[in-house]
């Protein structure tokens, strides 16, 4: 479990601005592991998140959420 606090002194702006991100990775391209059996195990990671920023009040406060997500499958 862990966060992360940022502290910016930037100024906003007066439009919405965001992205979307997605990191996919499997087990294809993986190298095997010297005690690995002689099948690979299945791995399959999938990182995902989002952020949003905009103004609440025009020329005077302003909003940035960001969130992650990750799922993982080991075989």
């Amino acid at each position: 479990l862990g966060g992360q606090i940022n502290v910016l002194t930037k100024s906003g702006t007066n439009e919405f601005h965001g992205n979307t991100y997605w990191f996919f990775r499997n087990d294809n391209f993986d190298a095997r592991n010297f005690f690995d059996p002689a099948n690979q195990p299945k791995f399959t990671r999938n990182q995902y998140g989002a952020t949003l920023g905009g103004p609440m009040k025009k020329d005077r406060s302003f909003f940035f959420l960001g969130w992650e997500g990750l799922r993982e499958r080991l075989g």
